[in-house]
């Protein structure tokens, strides 16, 4: 290839390192009207197009490219990586599956086929991919949990028991473990120690705005976060990669400049602040012990209408996380035996060999208050029932 074909690859790689995906696709398709065979520049282009919304042509360039380069392990993963973000988990199996066989000492294949195999409910076959893998990276803490996970799917709870500590021997105070350790305890026959995990009592923390901004201006400066939250650029109705439904939600609102989210945020750095230094000097148990001396704040709002809700999650990547409401409807009461609207700890994902059911707690969002608790503790929004919308901003505590 000549010097300038290099040269308008490495502008086109600039460009889409930086986001510009637009500018770096129209170089790709310059370079290919020149050169329509070049599998290089349409698998960059793939991925760009992908990006930029075209998925099923993205996907379909890659397919095809693999039908003449088929010695390539990174055409195979990002094949693969694809389908699964359009939930074409079968096929992404396949993808990573050829991955695995072209490149054997590799353990991400296995690691992805397992995660394949636990979307396609076949949990035995996930926890063969998921050992392969730890055969040729033993100290991968992400794997073990994914293995612990599938192990609690088929109902071997001792073995699960003895990888989810085997982590946390690794790494104390791991979300992903945690999380998995305090249902592993209930069917153990060790409850009060799933009890110390998910401590409800202590570890749901309460924060006032009002300590912020003054008791008389919570209403003006929720409005303004509502109205910010509903009108914020990023918004979308239930996007893809996230687990909001009947719902809106935004993208990174850190990276806001102007209006009341920087301000508010800047009380939550300070409320977090304080924790940190809190636990970090009183150490009492692995959340305490596990205290970032560095973090980045992510935070989004997320919008709610009639039935809007979130399934049961934790956030695996973060230590603390928290949620704030400056908008709740009226229907969102105290005397609702339904508890529509409210939040709940506790109640894990759905493992079908459970034979125990974990303590939960429920709490009524409130306008004004923020609620912390570990990343680790379970949660979900128990279905709304209102004409009015409920808004929340959600954010996490990642360790850096």
């Amino acid at each position: 290839m000549s010097g300038n074909f290099d040269k308008q690859m490495e502008k086109a790689g600039k460009r889409h390192a930086a986001g510009d995906l637009k500018g770096a696709s129209k170089i790709y398709r310059s370079l290919l009207s020149r050169d329509p065979g070049n599998d290089i520049v349409k698998f960059y282009k793939a991925l760009a197009d992908f990006d930029l919304g075209q998925r099923d042509k993205a996907i379909d360039a890659l397919k095809d490219i693999t039908t003449r380069v088929r010695d390539v392990p990174k055409i195979q993963m990002d094949l693969g990586y694809m389908l699964e973000r359009e939930g074409r988990y079968e096929e992404a199996a396949q993808a990573f599956a050829a991955a695995s066989r072209l490149a054997p000492l590799d353990p991400n294949p296995y690691v992805m086929v397992a995660h394949m195999k636990m979307q396609t409910n076949d949990p035995e076959a996930a926890v063969g991919g998921y050992r392969k893998a730890l055969d040729l990276q033993p100290g991968a803490d992400a794997v073990r949990v994914g293995l612990t996970r599938a192990l609690m799917t088929v109902g071997n709870w001792a073995e699960a028991a003895i990888e989810v500590d085997r982590v946390l021997r690794a790494k104390p105070g791991h979300t992903g473990a945690m999380a998995l350790k305090s249902v592993i305890c209930y069917e153990t026959g060790n409850p009060e120690e799933a009890r110390k995990i998910a401590d409800f009592g202590n570890r749901l923390m309460l924060h006032d705005i009002a300590d912020h901004c003054g008791p008389d201006e919570v209403e003006r400066y929720n409005a303004a976060l509502s109205d910010a939250i509903t009108n914020h650029p990023t918004i979308a109705y239930e996007p893809k990669d996230y687990s909001t439904k009947k719902g809106f939600h935004t993208g990174d609102i850190t990276l806001d400049q102007k209006g009341p989210i920087p301000d508010f945020l800047d009380w939550i750095r300070s409320e977090v602040g304080k924790l940190i230094a809190e636990c970090r000097a009183r150490g009492a148990d692995a959340f305490e012990r596990a205290a970032p001396a560095a973090y980045k704040l992510n935070a989004w709002g997320v919008v709610m209408e009639d039935q809007g809700h979130q399934a049961s999650h934790i956030h695996r990547d973060a230590w603390l996380s928290g949620v704030y409401y400056p908008k709740v409807p009226d229907a969102v009461r105290e005397d609702d035996p339904l508890h529509a609207g409210w939040i709940e700890f506790g109640t894990p994902h759905d493992y079908p060999n459970r034979k125990t059911v974990s303590d939960t707690m429920l709490l009524k969002p409130r306008p004004g208050r923020a609620i912390f608790f570990p990343s680790y503790f379970y949660h979900r929004t128990v279905p709304l029932k209102s004409d009015e919308t409920r808004i929340s901003i959600a954010f996490d505590v990642l360790p850096q």
